[in-house]
């Protein structure tokens, strides 16, 4: 068994705890020897020790029992897995496919992985680029043949920036399709903005290069070139390249499913903890969001980035190769593909996931070889992922995602009333950060993505909450005593984001 991570002691104030890791003081996290104890005790450990991201000064630490956090956060079924070495140490299936069912999630129970579609699509693209069938700093036209990007200063885009999400352009997210709809749309018609396509056009909204911006529309771009360079389609390009030389045999961009591969899939559950309409959503943005696979899969293709990182053979990767798609793009700190957070031995890439009716977290460090997977077939399982990111912390000693402690202080009423609003996020146009107040007990609350979560305010002047880890840092106050006409918004992840008023 590898050497995990001590928990240092920060000397700074942590703000998530994302950033548990990247503001503490000192040298460079180091690797420490702990004792081994069987998978079994861990998973164990871990099923009675989940914890929120943030706990009040004050407080004693709760540790929460899996299957209660479950029902709590309405959350029928989810998979935990966890790497060590550079191998599975354990895998562990909790709840039903579906809320009231009879059938047991499984290892091989099949999720949808949202966002983490992009990452996967990553390591395609890059081993293009390494063959030498791409320049990932050229022009992106210099790529394309049949299909060209519209938007001012289009012919400036290149491939680096669509995959880091610094290349401009629009569209952050895709919503899915009916599992009952008669038609889905082709990627000729979701790039165009065309029926029966129902989210808008592909094209370049912002100057290339210039800020971070989410885009899935970005994504569908890479999954035009891909298919252009390839020959064929998407699905068999990823087959081929990624899933049948990984032995990722359980992933799958097909939408609609196949009658055995849907036998095996979790039914999506929507906040109020209903089953979906036709048990999930179609996406055929493929590369965006259209991955359906399981944590052993995900687990496998992170190992193989972590190995070749660290120059082993007989990887789909070579060493430079890895090493740049965990390097951090500027503006905004983005991998190419991957997300990436930590600092020195805790340095992470992973991604999160969040289509209609599931939510995924997938996370490798760097280094260490270890890493974890959490599946969940809920709109609310991306808290119940948090808690248990929290939990494993503990249980190996990740500082990153370790639960911090903070302080709450009373402040004026009309602090909160300044505060109340709602915010226009810089890197995702069409979605809103809203701060209210309850009209029974006038307690704060933000609400992002579509989860609510109450707010304290802390000593600095920043606002907080316990759940998902959100830190609101007001960036511009309103002119003339008025409320507040922007704030910063840090993430669980370590993540800012601007939003005005």
């Amino acid at each position: 068994m590898s050497s995990r991570f001590p928990i240092p002691s920060p000397c700074l104030l942590v703000l998530t705890a994302a950033l548990a890791a990247v503001l503490a003081c000192g040298p460079p996290l180091e690797l420490a020897e702990i004792p081994d104890v069987s998978p079994d005790q861990e998973a164990l450990q871990l099923s009675i020790g989940l914890l929120r991201p943030v706990r009040l000064a004050g407080e004693e630490r709760e540790r929460m029992h899996l299957e209660a956090r479950m029902e709590h956060h309405g959350v029928p079924g989810l998979v935990v897995a966890v790497i060590d070495g550079g191998e599975l140490r354990w895998i562990r299936a909790y709840g039903e496919t579906e809320a009231g069912g009879d059938v047991d999630v499984e290892p091989k129970t099949l999720f949808q992985a949202g966002s983490v579609s992009k990452m996967v699509t990553s390591m395609a693209i890059l081993r293009r680029a390494e063959r030498g069938d791409l320049d990932l700093e050229a022009p992106l036209d210099a790529a394309l043949s049949g299909w060209t990007l519209p938007g001012p200063g289009a012919d400036g885009v290149t491939v680096a920036q669509l995959l880091a999400h610094t290349a401009g352009v629009g569209v952050p997210s895709y919503s899915g399709y009916p599992a009952d709809v008669e038609t889905l749309p082709d990627l000729g018609t979701i790039l165009g903005g065309e029926s029966p396509a129902q989210s808008p056009a592909v094209t370049v909204t912002s100057a290339p290069g210039e800020r971070w911006r989410y885009s899935g529309g970005g994504y569908m771009v890479l999954q035009r070139l891909l298919e252009e360079l390839a020959g064929a389609p998407f699905e068999k390009v990823m087959g081929e390249d990624v899933f049948g030389p990984l032995g990722m045999h359980s992933s799958t961009f097909r939408h609609p499913l196949t009658a055995d591969l849907a036998s095996r899939a979790a039914v999506g559950h929507d906040a109020t903890g209903a089953p979906l309409s036709g048990a999930w959503r179609h996406y055929p943005e493929s590369a965006a969001a259209g991955l359906w696979t399981t944590a052993e899969d995900l687990l496998t293709w992170i190992v193989d980035v972590q190995k070749a990182y660290a120059g082993k053979p007989g990887r789909r990767l070579g060493k430079a190769t890895a090493r740049s798609m965990v390097r951090a793009q500027e503006p905004g700190g983005w991998g190419l593909g991957p997300e990436l957070g930590g600092r020195g031995h805790a340095r992470w890439f992973g991604h999160r996931g969040g289509n209609a009716g599931y939510r995924s977290l997938a996370i490798g460090f760097v280094h260490s070889g270890q890493g974890m997977v959490v599946l969940t077939n809920s709109d609310r399982g991306m808290d119940l992922a948090h808690e248990i990111a929290a939990g494993l912390a503990e249980v190996y000693g990740w500082p990153t995602f370790a639960q911090v402690e903070r302080t709450a202080v009373d402040v004026a009423p009309e602090v909160w009333s300044g505060l109340v609003g709602t915010y226009a996020l810089d890197a995702f146009p069409e979605m809103t950060l809203t701060v209210g107040m309850d009209d029974g007990d006038g307690l704060p609350w933000a609400e992002l993505f579509g989860r609510r979560s109450r707010l304290y305010a802390a000593p600095d002047g920043t606002f907080f909450d316990l759940d998902a880890g959100w830190v609101l840092e007001v960036s511009a106050p309103g002119a003339g005593g008025g409320g507040v006409s922007a704030v910063e918004l840090q993430t669980w992840e370590g993540i800012r984001w601007s939003a005005r008023r």
